[in-house]
């Protein structure tokens, strides 16, 4: 056992967008684009302080390897930045017409609260991808994140609410083992622009409850992707070596939407491909996730991860593993 989260369920959920709907009805956080863009470099500040040890937690949660969990946090803290500046970015524009004396003017306003549901497979990245810029356009967020990585999330929530530029409130994490709280984001008439990573079958369903409320919804599904060996591939470099096949299929121990899932090999060169492969996936290292050692990872994303979660919200029955 490496700790214990609090498990959040519906009670909590609603907690948290009555939260992030004050802010976004009742502070400036909206109208000041200058106090959104502060507020994301100081949590990009703050995240790329603390990279390492939200690196090794992740690693040691979800398994995958320490350089690729840095990375993750690193490339968050770099979103964030991005975020930053595209806060103070007008994008208002005018368009005239050919009637003379008419004029188009378009004013961005935002959406209000923003609904995220984030995997377990990169959840730093996932999540602040989806906040960075709903918070940059002024709205403020609700994000449910996994269980299996409870003590990151709640790791991440700290770095979060340690800006001291972000209303209190602004931001609100919650970690759920199961789906009512989820149900409540999705369904809930305080939440008004939703996003969310994960299978396609929970994809059509949440895309079905945002149609009956006519609300916006951004889904990232599932994902397969086929890698293709033609008979003239150099196969001294489409197999073995760094960033082609081998990468393809291990990285992130396999994890991802963006892993290679299947090979699709031209019958000519099928059997020496077989082969490579077979003899480049018995070469692999395998050890603990934060050994920065190993070429691959043998401990399994499904493992259980314990945590205490975000701050702000009563807390509910802790869960032990």
């Amino acid at each position: 056992m490496i700790g214990a989260y609090d498990v959040g369920d519906a009670e909590q959920a609603a907690l948290a967008v009555a939260a992030a709907r004050d802010v976004f009805d009742n502070t400036d956080w909206s109208i000041t684009p200058e106090l959104r863009s502060r507020a994301l470099l100081e949590v990009a500040e703050r995240m790329e302080a603390r990279q390492h040890e939200l690196g090794r937690m992740l690693s040691q949660e979800n398994g995958k390897r320490l350089g690729e969990t840095t990375w993750e946090v690193g490339a968050a803290a770099t979103m964030l930045r991005h975020s930053a500046a595209s806060a103070l970015v007008h994008t208002n524009g005018r368009a005239t017409i050919n009637t003379p004396g008419m004029l188009i003017d378009t004013q961005p306003e935002p959406r209000g609260v923003a609904g995220v549901i984030t995997p377990w497979n990169s959840p730093v990245y996932l999540t602040i991808r989806a906040i960075g810029p709903a918070l940059a356009a002024g709205c403020t967020v609700v994000t449910k994140m996994p269980a299996q990585t409870a003590l990151t999330n709640s790791l991440l929530a700290q770095v979060i609410a340690e800006s001291p530029s972000l209303p209190a409130g602004a931001v609100n994490i919650f970690t759920e083992q199961h789906r009512d709280g989820a149900v409540h984001v999705v369904e809930s008439a305080g939440v008004d622009i939703l996003a969310y990573t994960g299978s396609t079958h929970v994809g059509r369903s949440i895309a079905a409850s945002c149609a009956v409320a006519l609300k916006p919804a951004l889904l990232e599904l599932g994902g397969k992707t086929p890698l293709v060996i033609f008979e003239d591939a150099d196969l001294d470099i489409a197999v073995p070596t760094r960033m082609t096949v081998m990468t393809a299929l291990t990285l992130m121990n396999g994890q991802s939407c963006c892993t290679g899932s299947r090979v699709l090999v031209h019958r000519d060169v099928a059997d020496e491909v077989r082969t490579r492969l077979r003899d480049a996936i018995e070469a692999l290292h395998l050890g603990v996730a934060d050994d920065p050692t190993p070429a691959s990872s043998a401990r399994s994303s499904t493992r259980p991860a314990c945590s205490a979660s975000s701050s702000r919200s009563p807390k509910p029955p802790r869960t032990q593993t």
